[in-house]
């Protein structure tokens, strides 16, 4: 559960980042059913800069980082977050992706299976 808590708290961490000042990050939880498995969906939303389409897939590679053109320099980080939050929720079957414009931000959508314990 604490490396679930580390993935999470990535995400919030860069949508913070990446927020204009002012702006709100938003997260939800919903539970979503498919084929009789039940699911956990967590989106953390940002209302920043925005990621370009073609460069989605990428964000989720090791020392990968998007430095958007006229935007100011300086944003902290390494390029391993959004690594490390995809290897821990496929680590417990789940799965991340994000959709992302330059207007609305970019929001990030992690499914995992949900766990019911029939005993309690």
């Amino acid at each position: 559960m604490q490396r679930l808590e580390q993935a999470l708290f990535n995400l919030v961490s860069n949508a913070m980042k990446f927020t204009s000042r002012g702006e709100l990050v938003r997260i939800a939880l919903a539970v979503a059913e498919e084929n009789h498995d039940r699911y956990a969906i967590i989106s953390v939303q940002d209302f920043g800069m925005g990621i370009p389409p073609e460069q989605l897939e990428q964000i989720f590679d090791r020392n990968y980082r998007y430095d958007r053109p006229g935007v100011e320099k300086g944003i902290e980080g390494n390029g391993l977050g959004l690594a490390i939050c995809r290897e821990i929720i496929q680590a417990h079957g789940g799965t991340v992706r994000a959709e992302s414009d330059d207007k609305t931000g970019s929001i990030f959508y992690v499914s995992l299976p949900c766990i019911v314990n029939e005993g309690k």
